[in-house]
């Protein structure tokens, strides 16, 4: 800065008119920031919708493997264990109190028009429990739209210290086919 006569001169004075605000490059490079960040959280929000859905259908497997559990003891228990081989050919959700709400319920033949997106039914023809995916990516190498499900009886092995009581009743899991 130089002074003459009472006045303030500015010697860079061209270069302050210059910066007045942001320019191209300046608004150029925010909006890549922003894209990018953008992107992660999409990615993020992606990943945490996978999880959810997995977590969701390992929660329901794990409340239908307890349920499945409890009938086939109740049943023991009553002296029944002749029909713990036919909780195979059930609908495991009739063994719930309330079914989850998507839940749709016995389908006669669901290739003839496929369920929507994130819900459980059971079909008949085949006793098989499946679950309809909104996201198949955590079920790496799976490009099917489904998680099928089958309820299969056990038989205990033998032990040979009790082989003059015969074989134990047996159980009944529930297990992921193909």
């Amino acid at each position: 800065m130089t002074f003459s006569k009472g006045r303030v001169s500015f010697v860079a004075l061209p270069q302050h008119k210059r910066q007045r605000g942001a320019g191209y490059f300046e608004f150029a490079v925010v909006a890549i920031i922003l894209a990018i960040l953008g992107g992660v959280l999409l990615q993020k929000m992606v990943f945490y919708q996978q999880e959810a859905e997995r977590l969701a259908v390992d929660k329901m497997l794990g409340t239908l493997r307890a349920a499945l559990a409890v009938e086939a003891a109740a049943l023991y228990l009553r002296g029944k264990e002749d029909q713990i081989p036919q909780l195979a050919k059930k609908n495991p959700m009739d063994l719930l109190k309330l079914p989850p709400p998507n839940y749709l319920g016995e389908i006669d033949d669901p290739k003839l028009a496929l369920p929507a997106e994130g819900v459980w039914y059971f079909d008949r023809s085949s006793s098989t429990l499946s679950y309809v995916l909104n996201q198949r990516e955590f079920f790496t190498g799976n490009s099917s739209r489904r998680l099928n499900f089958k309820v299969k009886f056990q038989r205990n092995p033998t032990n040979l210290t009790d082989s003059h009581k015969g074989p134990g009743p047996g159980g009944v899991t529930l297990e992921k086919v193909d």
